[in-house]
């Protein structure tokens, strides 16, 4: 993708909401209140029992997020109208 071609032999800094936007970052940092909670590569933080991170891939639009959460179980409930 662009942001990895243009990011390459450099330091770059991202701010994401989108866990596809930052799941080849070879560090990522998971702020919550002004404070860093966890930080690691992202398969490392979908490791992480009950992290933050990990709750965010679970709970992420499917059709948007499904390559960065590696098979990590949705639990969400859907009602038919």
């Amino acid at each position: 993708n662009a942001l990895n071609k243009a990011s390459q032999g450099r330091t770059t800094i991202i701010i994401a909401h989108r866990l596809t936007t930052i799941q080849d970052a070879d560090l990522i940092l998971v702020f919550d209140k002004g404070h860093i909670i966890e930080q690691g590569a992202h398969k490392e933080l979908l490791q992480i029992e009950n992290g933050l991170y990990r709750s965010l891939a679970a709970h992420s639009d499917p059709d948007e997020e499904e390559e960065a959460t590696y098979g990590i179980e949705r639990k969400t409930s859907r009602t038919s109208s």
